[in-house]
């Protein structure tokens, strides 16, 4: 679980994040969003261990793992809803069990790897 307590985190003079209290649990999937300049990059760099808070707490779990994109990246062949879909592993893999038990033509298997993508 991700804890932040009465979290503050400010960027020069500008207060980006007051009193912010959330819990992330393990296997959530979040959006983050707001305008330009409200502090979204900033508290993923604080997640990441660039920038402390000023104030509150930032709870993590030692074993815990985090996948950024960076907004701007090299233009690529790939889609980038692909490109975003390849770091999700657990999902190419059932994908690529299917494909592969499509190609079999191995009834159970499908079933199992669509059982697996509806997990």
């Amino acid at each position: 679980m991700i804890e932040l307590e009465h979290l503050r985190l400010r960027r020069g003079p500008d207060i980006l994040i007051e009193d912010a209290s959330v819990r992330l649990h393990a296997g959530w999937k979040i959006g983050l969003a707001g305008r330009n300049g409200c502090g979204k990059s900033s508290l993923l760099a604080l997640l990441q261990g660039h920038l402390e808070a000023d104030a509150g707490q930032l709870r993590v779990p030692t074993d815990w793992r985090l996948a950024v994109m960076d907004q701007e990246v090299p233009a690529l062949q790939q889609a980038a809803i692909d490109y975003v879909l390849d770091g999700n592993i657990p999902l190419r893999a059932a994908q690529q069990a299917l494909h592969n038990a499509e190609v079999a033509h191995d009834g159970i298997a499908i079933a199992q790897a669509h059982a697996q993508l509806d997990a």
